[in-house]
């Protein structure tokens, strides 16, 4: 049964969506990860939905994606079990996980209450390390993209992403610190020891990120690439031995 447990508020629609979901695959919770969750959302911003099935009851992911049928609503199901073992075998499912346990950046619509009482592992540098790994794969994506010249404004979503990710996880390993406002992790980058060459690719971003206005010049989306293969990488890799 469809019932509200936060005071996170969607637009009509999107709320009304959500509701259909619930209704019709009758998941075990259903919880909101991503800006949403966090405060970082913009107007522009997809609606990040994670539901949880037990393990006998698990739709498809493009049936719920069919169903949901909204350009604003991304919906990514797991099992229960899954998540109560830590049974996470892909980069994203960690990253939604990693950031629960951090930061409580996910919160439990409706159903069952368990993204926020889920056993917590130690988190390691590796942890971050992987995460980081899949910020590069997410930069080349923005590269390809961008090169084909086919949907630039993904392109510069995704450049903007992952280069922002990258720079949280470096504070967090340079400072311990896990930031969760976009605005803080801009702010605190400039303590970090990086490049100079770096710095335009950083400031753009951050330029983007709070008016989506803002060019993004071709050659950055390569030096995004290089920021986090060339850089980051090899700082969490010394930092995992």
């Amino acid at each position: 049964m469809y019932s509200e447990q936060s005071e996170i508020k969607f637009p009509n629609d999107i709320e009304q969506r959500l509701k259909e979901v619930f209704d019709r695959f009758k998941p075990c919770s259903m919880f909101v990860y991503g800006s949403y969750a966090v405060g970082n959302n913009k107007p522009t911003s997809d609606v990040e939905i994670g539901i949880v099935f037990d393990n006998d009851n698990r739709p498809k992911h493009s049936d719920i994606k069919k169903f949901t049928n909204h350009d604003k609503i991304s919906i990514y199901p797991f099992l229960k079990s899954d998540l109560e073992h830590h049974k996470i075998d892909t980069p994203f499912e960690r990253r939604i996980l990693i950031h629960s346990w951090i930061i409580g950046g996910a919160t439990t619509l409706h159903g069952e209450k368990l993204i926020e009482n889920l056993k917590k592992p130690v988190l390691k540098d590796e942890h971050f390390l992987h995460d980081t790994f899949y910020n590069l794969g997410m930069a080349c994506s923005a590269f390809q993209i961008r090169r084909d010249g086919r949907a630039i404004e993904l392109a510069n979503e995704l450049i903007y992403k992952s280069c922002f990710y990258t720079l949280r996880n470096l504070l967090r390993l340079k400072t311990n610190e896990f930031i969760l406002h976009y605005d803080t992790v801009w702010k605190k980058s400039k303590s970090l020891s990086i490049p100079d060459e770096y710095h335009e690719l950083i400031d753009t971003c951050n330029a983007w990120r709070t008016n989506n206005e803002t060019t993004i010049d071709e050659k950055l989306f390569l030096k995004n690439v290089s920021f986090i293969n060339k850089f980051a990488i090899p700082q969490f890799e010394k930092g995992a031995k």
